[in-house]
């Protein structure tokens, strides 16, 4: 994959009981060129809902630039196809060590996407935050 420098990648595996080996499911997904995509991930129970973050430029102390996405394996395709409208993350004036988006989990079901900063002061000194969202599984 012809991926930006520090933009990490994403990819995703699964075993194949009849070759006895892992095999690529989908694309290669990546990020923004700084972004370190990838930083944390999930996948919901099916194995057709993903979730990852990137943490942004380490080396970019103001403003700092996140992100969370969501994809749907598509098996017509073999291709991993954003999720509309669920790319969350933007850029905020705090410092790295907040880490937005070090965590982030999905529903089993693949329905609900909550993304961690452990060391954001939104509710008090390094209080932590998770922000939650709904996302549009078809």
């Amino acid at each position: 994959a012809n991926l930006p420098r520090g933009g990490g990648e994403v990819r995703v595996l699964r075993w194949n009981a009849t070759s006895a080996g892992w095999e690529a499911m989908g694309q290669v997904l990546g990020g923004e060129a700084g972004g370190r995509f990838g930083a944390a991930l999930s996948l919901a129970d099916g194995g057709t809902v993903l979730a990852a973050t990137g943490l942004g430029d380490p080396d970019q102390f103001f403003p700092v630039r996140w992100q969370a996405r969501a994809f749907l394996h598509d098996e017509a395709t073999a291709l991993w196809e954003p999720l509309g409208g669920t790319e969350v993350g933007g850029t905020r004036q705090i410092p790295p060590t907040v880490l937005p988006g070090s965590s982030v989990d999905i529903s089993g079901d693949g329905r609900f996407l909550a993304v961690g900063a452990p060391e954001s002061d939104a509710n008090g000194w390094q209080s932590g935050e998770v922000r939650v969202f709904r996302l549009h599984v078809p």
